[in-house]
């Protein structure tokens, strides 16, 4: 059934659009764009000669965007979905999972675009960046696990939703993605113990400087979020007739 949602959601995204799914690809291009003006414009720069900025940029917005997307689209189906849940005995779980996969499907497809933009600049990468993946699966597990910890809320309440993408907004500026990490102060200790933070500097180091060092980080990030969403399933499965019976549906 999970299958079946996916495909018929991807179809439907594009449908009647005269561009259809070259959507997938302008958000990492504009972004990436944006970010070489401002760079040779001189509003931004970065000391790293190793790393050209737009690069360092371009890697954390993708995995903040994998991350962020994944937090709120499963949130975005469960609302659409409701009539669904309130009149059939469907799995949850089958609608819900639809959500992680379309991000992962959306991430190969920036990555796609970053490997030109990689190729355009000339900028020297490693073999670990076959390690890539684990980040990426590891952001968008992180954002499943926050979506399903606020499903319950956001199934009564549509501010939580809207609030999540204000949140969002904003907390891009809390976590390494357009400058890196400070080295010392209560506003680096802060983003040390940011679950993200390690996830989008591992994928840097794996790219950019061959260091594998932050793998078992990144394993228990993702060992975490998959304890997490397998606890907010069983429970959702349990609190369903409730929720909905509170949603008065």
């Amino acid at each position: 059934m999970t299958w079946v949602l996916f495909c018929r959601d991807l179809k439907a995204a594009f449908r009647g659009s005269l561009l259809g799914y070259v959507w997938l690809f302008l958000p990492p291009l504009a972004t990436t764009v944006v970010w070489i003006i401002l760079n040779r414009s001189r509003v931004v720069a970065f000391s790293d000669p190793n790393i050209p900025y737009p690069l360092f940029v371009l890697v954390g917005t993708i995995l903040w965007s994998s991350f962020s997307r994944a937090a709120l689209l499963p949130l975005q189906v469960f609302q659409l979905s409701k009539p669904v849940f309130s009149k059939l005995n469907v799995p949850l779980g089958a609608f819900l999972i639809v959500a992680p996969l379309r991000v992962l499907f959306d991430t190969v497809l920036y990555g796609i675009v970053a490997a030109g933009i990689f190729v355009y600049y000339g900028s020297e990468v490693h073999l670990t960046i076959l390690l890539l993946p684990l980040a990426i699966l590891a952001a968008v597990l992180m954002g499943f696990a926050v979506a399903m910890v606020l499903l319950p809320l956001s199934a009564l309440y549509s501010d939580i939703q809207q609030g999540l993408v204000l949140f969002f907004s904003v907390a891009i500026y809390l976590v390494p993605v357009v400058y890196p990490l400070p080295k010392a102060g209560t506003f680096a200790d802060f983003m040390a113990w940011n679950p993200i933070t390690p996830v989008i500097v591992s994928a840097r180091e794996w790219i950019f400087q061959g260091d594998a060092v932050g793998v078992p980080g990144v394993l228990m990030v993702m060992g975490g979020c998959i304890l997490v969403i397998g606890l907010m399933l069983a429970g959702m499965r349990t609190a369903m007739p409730h929720v909905t019976a509170r949603m008065g549906m």
